[in-house]
């Protein structure tokens, strides 16, 4: 249900911008500060754009992460997803908008247990190529790619706007 109402709104949940730090934030901002926030609410929103703005901050997030590493070295063509969130067809394709790659969704459903024992089994010579079976490919939507490319802008900006009141509500809480 919470992903079809996602799914209903479009692209930028007209003008709500959350920002996922609901324990701090480790890449790439490493500030265990930061806190939670829903930004641009109107009267003239609804949960569906609360719903949706959570699934794209979490996309930006995922995003912030994802270009620390590219900066490192190649391009990526195709990402392959396993586990819970790669379930979600709305948040894989925001995903595949954001970081403007083919998100693959692989068959199994353990992606820790798999990695481990694909790993045991390459480092005993096993080619485990044909292991990978992809159920899905998300691509990614180009209308959607652009929108995404001007809010992440924004979004990286609340967070330098917000850093300081971050740590000012911490101390508060302490009682400080």
């Amino acid at each position: 249900e919470i992903e079809r109402i996602a799914a209903s709104k479009k692209t930028g949940a007209n003008g709500v911008i959350f920002l996922p730090y609901l324990n701090g934030e480790r890449t790439p901002h490493r500030d265990p500060y930061a806190r939670g926030v829903f930004f641009g609410i109107s009267s003239f929103n609804d949960t569906g754009d609360l719903l949706r703005s959570v699934y794209e901050g979490v996309a930006y997030a995922l995003r912030d992460g994802y270009e620390s590493i590219i900066k490192l070295g190649d391009r990526i063509n195709s990402i392959k997803i396993v586990g819970g969130g790669s379930k979600s067809n709305i948040w894989s394709q925001i995903i595949s908008d954001n970081f403007g790659v083919i998100m693959q969704r692989l068959s199994v459903d353990e992606g820790a247990a798999y990695g481990v024992a694909r790993l045991a089994a390459e480092s005993s010579g096993i080619d485990t190529s044909s292991w990978i079976k992809v159920t899905k490919s998300i691509k990614p939507i180009s209308s959607n790619m652009k929108h995404y490319n001007k809010m992440i802008k924004l979004y990286r900006k609340l967070y330098i706007s917000l850093k300081e009141r971050f740590q000012e509500l911490d101390e508060m809480n302490k009682g400080g």
